[in-house]
């Protein structure tokens, strides 16, 4: 950031606007396997950083997919290539932060792509932010404590009918009388931000572990 001019004394002159650097000094990037949840989500945490007044020294910055949005974590990551590349990520490391959110899907993503995909974001020093079993289970940790449910119902995931997983099921049982269906109102959401945060700290924060629990 530049250096506002300053002068001392009666006659004090104003800064002018030319002279500061508005720019946020930190950026996050996040690239998201989601169509709709992740991109709802996270457009409400940035617009909360704007009502924080904090826009100014961190931007939340969800890249976007041109054309058909594909959802497997190989377009995922080559999007964040794309940015990276784009903004010289690898000479600006301390002005960009990467994300890439992905979901621990067993049956399309098999664990050697996964190991693939740890070594690829290790390498790229990307922050690989992985769901296991999927976004909605992040999500149901603002509103519930996650120790009522056993881990294995919870990664088992099972089918309620052919439209909804379990967890998606408790997401909207603990958002009653509003309701989900893939719709995120942040409002409900974002005063339990610390709440969630502090809940997925009990848990795998780090791989391996994570690949096998949530």
């Amino acid at each position: 950031m530049s250096n506002l001019r300053k002068s001392s004394g009666y006659g004090m002159r104003p800064v002018e606007a030319a002279s500061v650097d508005l720019r946020p000094l930190f950026h996050v990037w996040i690239s998201a396997e989601g169509k709709k949840t992740e991109p709802q989500y996270f457009k409400g945490l940035s617009d909360l950083a704007i009502e924080l007044g904090i826009d100014g020294i961190v931007r939340i910055e969800l890249l976007e997919q041109e054309g058909q949005h594909k959802s497997h974590p190989k377009h995922v990551v080559a999007l964040m290539d794309k940015q990276a590349k784009e903004f010289d990520y690898k000479n600006n490391k301390d002005v960009y932060f990467p994300c890439v959110v992905v979901d621990r899907d067993w049956k399309s993503f098999k664990e050697e792509q996964l190991d693939r995909l740890i070594v690829y974001c290790e390498k790229e020093d990307y922050n690989l932010v992985l769901s296991n079993p999927n976004f909605e289970l992040w999500l149901l940790m603002h509103l519930v404590e996650l120790s009522i449910y056993t881990e294995e119902a919870l990664l088992a995931n099972r089918n309620i009918n052919k439209n909804k997983k379990f967890i998606v099921q408790e997401v909207e049982v603990h958002l009653n009388p509003s309701g989900y269906d893939k719709k995120v109102d942040f409002s409900k959401f974002k005063e339990h931000i610390n709440y969630a945060i502090g809940q997925s700290k009990e848990y795998a924060t780090e791989f391996p572990p994570l690949k096998n629990h949530i």
